[in-house]
């Protein structure tokens, strides 16, 4: 043995492991990577240094086997990264290596499962003239490659009961299947970091687990997957305050939804929950605390899924989840303002006598003044084929807000309706006008206004002529306050 070594070796033990003092004296030659005891086929050894904490030489000792470990770990890192790159072009079909950037979060993914409790710090020197101390750590071979096959039998068989288990859902509750698979593949791709690793420790070949069977059963369901928004988008919001609606979608697969799937929403100017898990209906909700400023008259937030989480790997996705079907979705708000306000219109009208003749001017007419205060009437046509015109007239607000929320944030719907009033003289005759009205918040699914009002038309001949005068008439003298105390009721 290095008289050298072995004379710091002595005094470790005599100190108790050096807590309280380090080796001086000649330097030895295991700084130089000479440890001659511990030959390369049967150690890794690795040097680490770090300058003198002060008087305190507990911290300094623990900051140099923290060095020696960081760069055991870095000389792994080579080999491994080495390793990977031949493993690449190995299993590669068209012949071609992985781009580095591959190769290197490969490399960082493999490190990230180094077991370096094995490792032991066998030497400590303190250098007083420069003032740094060094420390030898060790990690034997055998003992590595023990730690490894072990580590390694284990996710095989973790990889195999989660197929399993997945093989007996896929059909019947495929949301389940698809947690297994994913389990599964994690454990795998682990698997396949642990085996590349004993390449490196054994400098023998060995075999590399299988993943294209899960992989395929896997992206199988993941083809399957039904990501949707299912409200809150579009909603309209005052700068700085909360969305009065949640941001919410639903997850499914074959139909069947997909309970504890975590989705991530980001919405960069505001204040918004970041993490929220699918329920048993397979939906993630997102409240909105704070839009932000809106300062471009709108705010984009974004839902995404993360297959890492739902795989139970944490924060950090490794390369294989980030390579799963990518699924985001969009949020829009936009700032609350007599302009961005989408009104749709809808009356229905009738002429007593006279089925099927309409003329559509008390809609034109209300549809006017509410473009003339400053709303954003938008076509209603989308509405009426969503709702049969005759649920229209007594649908309930808040069945309005859920069937219609995603058409317009105010919907104002009514009837105006003629009927006989008089007959001057043989077929000429006189209707009279009634428009029933009612104003609802779509957001809120509130009433913000009602009216009712009554016109008398001039004469006409034949009910279908009298009533259109009727109408005419109504639309003509509709009050003009309506949008007005909309306006008031939605504090613009």
């Amino acid at each position: 043995m290095n008289k050298t070594l072995s004379f710091t070796l002595l005094l470790l033990t005599a100190c108790g492991g050096g807590l309280a003092s380090m080796p001086t004296g000649p330097k030895p030659t295991w700084i130089d990577g000479a440890a001659a005891e511990f030959a390369a086929d049967s150690y890794f050894t690795a040097v680490g240094m770090t300058t003198v904490k002060g008087e305190d030489l507990e911290a300094t000792q623990k900051a140099a086997d923290l060095a020696a470990r960081s760069e055991l770990t870095k000389k792994l890192e080579v080999s491994v990264s080495s390793e990977f790159s031949s493993f690449q072009a190995e299993t590669n079909k068209n012949g071609q290596t992985s781009s580095v950037e591959v190769v290197q979060d490969l490399t960082r993914e493999a490190v990230k499962d180094f077991d370096l409790t094995g490792t032991e710090i066998k030497a400590r020197w303190l250098d007083r003239d420069s003032k740094v101390a060094y420390a030898l750590v060790v990690w034997p071979k055998a003992r590595a490659e023990a730690q490894l096959k072990a580590k390694l039998s284990e996710l095989e068989s973790t990889a195999r009961q989660a197929e399993g288990e997945g093989d007996k859902n896929v059909t019947g509750n495929p949301a389940v299947a698809l947690k297994q698979f994913l389990a599964a593949r994690a454990a795998l791709e682990t698997a396949q970091n642990q085996a590349i690793l004993l390449r490196v420790v054994t400098g023998k070949s060995a075999t590399v687990p299988d993943i294209s069977g899960v992989r395929g059963k896997l992206d199988k369901l993941l083809a399957g997957i039904d990501v949707k928004v299912t409200a809150g988008d579009g909603q309209r919001v005052k700068a700085g305050e909360a969305a009065p609606q949640p941001f919410v979608v639903q997850a499914t697969v074959a139909g069947t939804p997909i309970v504890g799937l975590p989705v991530l929403f980001e919405l960069p100017t505001g204040t918004i929950d970041a993490v929220v898990t699918t329920d048993a209906q397979g939906t993630a909700s997102a409240r909105v605390a704070n839009v932000g400023p809106l300062a471009s008259g709108e705010a984009k937030a974004t839902a995404k899924v993360a297959w890492g989480r739902f795989a139970g790997l944490g924060d950090v996705e490794p390369g294989w989840a980030k390579g799963l079907r990518n699924i985001e979705l969009s949020f829009r708000v936009v700032a609350r303002a007599l302009n961005t306000t989408r009104v749709l219109v809808k009356i229905v009208d009738s002429i007593q006598d006279a089925p099927g003749v309409a003329t559509n001017e008390v809609q034109s007419a209300i549809s006017n003044g509410f473009s003339s205060a400053g709303f954003n009437v938008v076509d209603a046509e989308a509405l009426v084929a969503r709702i049969p015109i005759d649920k229209l007239l007594t649908l309930d607000p808040k069945e309005f807000q859920k069937q219609a929320r995603d058409l317009g944030d105010i919907v104002v719907i009514g009837q105006a309706a003629t009927s006989f009033s008089s007959t001057l003289s043989g077929d000429v005759m006189v209707h009279r006008a009634r428009l029933t009205l009612r104003v609802v918040d779509l957001g809120t699914g509130q009433v913000l206004a009602t009216t009712s009002e009554e016109k008398k038309g001039d004469p006409g001949k034949g009910s279908a002529k009298a009533g259109q005068k009727a109408l005419a008439a109504l639309a003509k003298g509709l009050d003009p306050s309506t949008p007005g105390k909309v306006r008031a009721a939605l504090g613009l």
